[in-house]
């Protein structure tokens, strides 16, 4: 939270005088909170309307290979400019934008890097390309200094929970689900001295299955999904930027281990920085599942205001909109869908053969969010719940027939901490 205190002194006889919540003083961009002066008297804030309020992190990058990565900023350069709030211009290329207007950043969710309680970006671009030199001070309390950005550099964070339940009964083409994930990130600053850090996350997902009826399918009860993820994020303050993610591991139940079992997953994906609260992404992800190979990415991702995000993305599209603050944490809503599934290999229960499979299905979903303005504003959230529908349903066999089984539409329960 940005908290502004003004000193004056006025005339001892004058009279009170109130100021509303998000009054904007000449000459800068700063709001109040709402405050009252008077005769030599300091201005004393007054609790603000609900509502976001105007505060930056620098965000991370995660892991999900779908996934959606803006970046944050104060002052960044955009193919599309606009002139100041007070009128006055920016050199050619850069524009001031309000702190609360970066939209969200992941790759299956990873935690935003602290804040300093300054804007995360320097005022103007730096002089040189690293400006604080190539060394990283530690500072002995558990981070490692300070990037150029002004935020300090957390090594670890803690752990995250998610939980998804798909529902299932007795109906030969039913397979309920239950998905339980959890990982912890680290940070690795200054990578290959390009001034931005690395983000590997080791993780760990157990997969409990019951269905489908059909002899045909013969799926084992459980599977598990042990997997390293990185990622990296090129220098936000250029128009033109590169998001770079992996992910390397064994997805098997606990019967198999074969060469099929380990999968390696790669995402590329150009960013162009249109307005100061648009950008442009384009790029691939390759999936490595049986039937999709390589599957393509991006879309505009668009934050009109405090109050709402727009990821109009592929494959992982979402609209969010701010509800309220409860205490010191924003609620929002949000309106998303995602291409489902994953991939294993697997005993088949009735040959006592090894196959491999793939688990498909599209999902739509409304859900609710919540954590610090700060943390929401770079993708981070101290929790979410969300309840939609799952249609499309397949299990795709390798190397035994059936080489496709359809499965009934069904809903889903997802909920979560840290993601």
């Amino acid at each position: 939270m940005l908290c502004i205190l003004v000193q004056g002194v006025v005339d001892a006889q004058a009279p009170l005088q109130s100021l509303p919540a998000r009054t904007t003083f000449q000459g800068s961009d700063a709001e109040t909170r709402g405050a009252t002066i008077g005769g030599n008297q300091p201005i004393t804030p007054i609790p603000a309307e609900a509502g976001p309020t105007s505060s930056t992190i620098l965000g991370p990058t995660a892991i999900d290979p779908y996934s959606n990565w803006p970046n944050t900023g104060s002052t960044i350069p955009s193919l599309f400019g606009a002139p100041t709030p007070n009128g006055t211009s920016l050199a050619p290329g850069t524009t001031t934008v309000p702190a609360d207007t970066a939209p969200a950043l992941t790759i299956e969710g990873a935690p935003a890097l602290g804040t300093n309680g300054q804007d995360a970006y320097p005022p103007s671009s730096p002089s040189s390309l690293f400006p604080n030199g190539l060394n990283i001070p530690w500072n002995g309390q558990g981070t490692l200094g300070q990037s150029q950005f002004g935020a300090p550099i957390r090594l670890i964070y803690g752990p995250r929970l998610k939980q998804t339940w798909i529902y299932g009964n007795e109906d030969p083409r039913d397979l309920q689900i239950h998905d339980t994930d959890v990982s912890i990130a680290l940070t690795l600053p200054n990578f290959v001295y390009s001034g931005q850090p690395i983000y590997v996350l080791p993780s760990f997902s157990l997969h409990l299955w019951d269905g489908p009826k059909e002899l045909v399918s013969d799926l084992p009860s459980k599977a598990y999904s042990a997997f390293l993820d990185v990622g990296w994020n090129s220098d936000p303050q250029q128009i033109l930027g590169l998001e770079l993610g992996g992910r390397l591991g064994v997805f098997s139940d606990f019967n198999t281990l074969t060469t099929d079992s380990f999968r390696t997953i790669g995402k590329v994906q150009g960013v162009l920085q249109l307005t100061p609260t648009a950008k442009l992404k384009a790029g691939a992800v390759y999936v490595d599942r049986v039937r999709l190979k390589l599957l393509p990415i991006g879309g505009v991702f668009w934050k009109p205001n405090s109050q709402s995000k727009w990821e109009l993305s592929f494959p992982k599209p979402k609209i969010a909109r701010y509800m309220t603050t409860i205490g010191t944490h924003d609620v929002w809503w949000y309106l998303g869908a995602e291409y489902g599934g994953g991939s294993w290999t697997i005993e088949r229960a009735a040959t006592a053969t090894t196959d491999h499979i793939d688990i498909n299905d599209i999902r739509g979903y409304l859900g609710i969010e919540w954590g610090p303005e700060s943390m929401l504003a770079n993708g981070r959230r101290i929790g979410f719940i969300e309840a939609g529908w799952i249609t499309d349903r397949e299990i795709v066999y390798r190397y035994m027939p059936p080489n496709n089984q359809q499965l009934r539409d069904s809903f889903m329960i997802r909920a979560g901490i840290g993601y």
